[in-house]
């Protein structure tokens, strides 16, 4: 054959693919790092949000929901950390253009241990979790720098693994996950709705409203003069969950049986059981029963505790319902009005709902502590017709405040459960907030030096309408 028509075949390019399954088992690419494109990076983005997509449609039950925008964000946010990671690497190991295709193999080699996770549902938790996962992301950044910087120093491929492992650590516990998919209960809810008819027409139900908070304020112990007695508001908003009568029910007991307020619960309640007991969750119930509770108080001298449990909004909306009577919900802005018309100075306010971080800025002021279950763009989680507390109910009612008396301490010792629960869940973190008036702090240990001490209340579902 004529030498002259003989072609010497093209170099083989190397796949990514290759090249990421080799890092994923802890082995340096046997072939050269390429430089890359955009286009191999965006494909790679694409491979990662789908395999999270198709995941999440797996491990939920029974998806419903699209996540939707904050499911995009949160799910994307790691693609430019990864991007910005191997762009910083490939500078220090002297190799800069080669940023895009190191960040396009890191990001398909990290995959692997991510959807792991993923299907054990838990995030890195326990030193044993972040140990392994240490050593593992070590091993992998290690090579990496190795492939990626051959020519670099022993230092700057060590420095370069190092800071790899501390910001995928880093990233991995704190960065939010939002799902792609929620899990929907809608068969429960229409259950649970199926059993709750209004035996009464809406307007007896409203007529009657007046009487009931008019009985109920007359049922409560007067204040003592010269004592800082506590008063205690307990809201629950969803008539087709108990979970919510459950917490307010608590609430009156706790109060009552540890925290010296017996005769000084008020309570508003939307649930079948007690529409010919107690006062209905409205707004204008709210209103009332506030003003009611001033005058029965000493504004100045006395604390207010406003418990509030339901569901709420992304656009913080404390939602108010008892389907088929039409309900406004409560937002921020209306409860604060409405505290600063009763005229009522010092306050605890706890709000236990999805997205609830929204009402602290609100009602931050001197003379009040704010705790909410959940930060304004996070969810909090524990509702449902199968529940029978909610994660922050448990932890700050049932938990942290049968372990000590101060609403601040409390508050500590609940987030910190909260977020070790969530971890073990593979729940995104609620992150609960706290906003306490630089006024209200000598108030309460006032209080709390008066206070006699008391045994641990066990929790119990249901709602007591009086004092045992």
């Amino acid at each position: 054959m004529n030498s002259a028509w003989t072609e010497t075949p093209p170099p083989r390019r190397p796949h990514p693919l290759r090249q990421a399954l080799a890092l994923a088992l802890l082995r340096r690419p046997g072939t050269p790092l390429q430089r890359g494109s955009l286009a191999g990076y965006l494909l790679a983005c694409a491979i990662w949000l789908g395999a999270g997509l198709l995941l999440d449609l797996v491990a939920v039950e029974r998806p419903g929901e699209f996540g939707g925008g904050w499911a995009l964000v949160t799910h994307a946010f790691p693609l430019w950390l990864v991007l910005a990671a191997a762009t910083l690497a490939a500078a220090v190991l002297q190799r800069g253009e080669v940023a895009p295709g190191l960040a396009t193999v890191l990001l398909l080699a990290l995959l692997p241990a991510a959807l792991v996770l993923g299907l054990l549902g838990q995030p890195l938790a326990g030193a044993t979790g972040i140990g392994l996962a240490a050593v593992y992301l070590f091993g992998l950044f290690l090579q990496a720098a190795r492939w990626a910087g051959p020519a670099a120093g022993r230092g700057r491929r060590w420095s370069t693994a190092l800071a790899g492992t501390v910001l995928g650590l880093a990233a991995w516990n704190a960065l939010p996950t939002w799902p792609w998919w929620w899990e929907f209960e809608a068969q429960d809810a229409e259950e649970d709705a199926a059993g709750f008819v209004l035996d009464t027409s809406a307007e007896q139900l409203w007529s009657a409203q007046p009487e009931r908070l008019r009985q109920a304020l007359a049922r409560l112990a007067p204040q003592r003069p010269g004592t800082i007695d506590m008063y205690v508001l307990a809201v629950a908003g969803d008539a087709s969950e108990s979970v919510f009568r459950n917490e307010a029910g608590f609430v009156r007991r706790l109060a009552e049986e540890r925290l010296d307020a017996r005769g000084r619960v008020l309570s508003l309640v939307n649930h079948p059981d007690t529409l010919e007991a107690a006062p209905i969750a409205s707004v204008t119930n709210l209103r009332e029963a506030l003003a009611g509770l001033a005058r029965v108080m000493d504004p100045e001298e006395d604390l207010l505790w406003l418990f509030l449990t339901s569901h709420g909004s992304e656009d913080h909306v404390f939602y108010l319902g008892l389907d088929p009577l039409p309900l406004d919900g409560l937002d921020p802005v209306t409860l604060r009005a409405l505290l600063e018309e009763a005229g009522l100075r010092w306050k605890v306010v706890v709000v236990s709902s999805c997205f609830s971080g929204g009402f602290v800025e609100p009602l931050r002021e001197p003379g009040t502590l704010v705790i909410t279950a959940a930060r304004a763009d996070r969810p909090s989680f524990g509702c449902g017709v199968r529940s029978e507390i909610t994660w922050f109910g448990e932890a700050f009612l049932a938990e942290a405040l049968n372990r000590t008396y101060d609403f601040r301490h409390a508050f500590q010792l609940a987030r910190a459960a909260i977020r070790a629960r969530e971890q073990a869940q593979g729940e995104t973190p609620s992150e609960p907030q706290i906003a306490l008036g630089e006024a209200l702090a000598a108030r309460l240990d006032a209080w709390l030096a008066g206070l006699p001490p008391a045994p641990q209340v066990p929790f119990e579902p249901g709602l007591e309408l009086a004092p045992r």
